[in-house]
């Protein structure tokens, strides 16, 4: 049973990399060097993953574990940015608002403000897949 949540829990991690890799490419999230910054956390993630299950030693596993908290860290960067940038952009529209209205419209603004999120996610499922499903010969 192991076994199986550890491969489902890859198979997440996999698609989340490629997917959000992807999608990032086809939105043109690289125009600015902070644009291009989750673009080479998921660059790094994918060798280290792949390192870590070809070759696995305790460089490997906290490289790979390394990687994905940087992934979770840069989700929630992103959030912060993504919806700063859209209280700049309602600020400059309507100089007046404020309170939840802001925060309401910020948060559905122009630039998805939660879209950084399926970093955190990715960073997470990675975070789970190396602590909760290790091979159970792996004894580290």
């Amino acid at each position: 049973m192991a076994t199986k949540a550890r491969l489902l829990l890859l198979a997440l991690l996999i698609l989340a990399l490629i997917g959000t890799g992807v999608e990032l490419l086809l939105l043109g999230h690289y125009e600015s060097v902070i644009q291009c910054l989750p673009l080479a956390m998921i660059a790094a993630a994918l060798p280290a993953l792949i390192w870590n299950e070809t070759r696995r030693s305790p460089t490997s596993t906290y490289v790979f574990a390394g990687t994905m908290a940087a992934l979770t860290l840069a989700g929630l960067a992103g959030l912060i940015f993504h919806y700063q940038g859209n209280v700049a952009f309602e600020l400059e529209m309507r100089p007046a608002l404020k309170g939840l209205p802001l925060l309401w419209e910020s948060v559905r603004g122009a630039t998805p403000a939660l879209a950084p999120a399926v970093m955190i996610y990715t960073g997470l499922t990675g975070l789970a897949y190396h602590l909760l499903c290790k091979p159970e010969s792996d004894t580290r």
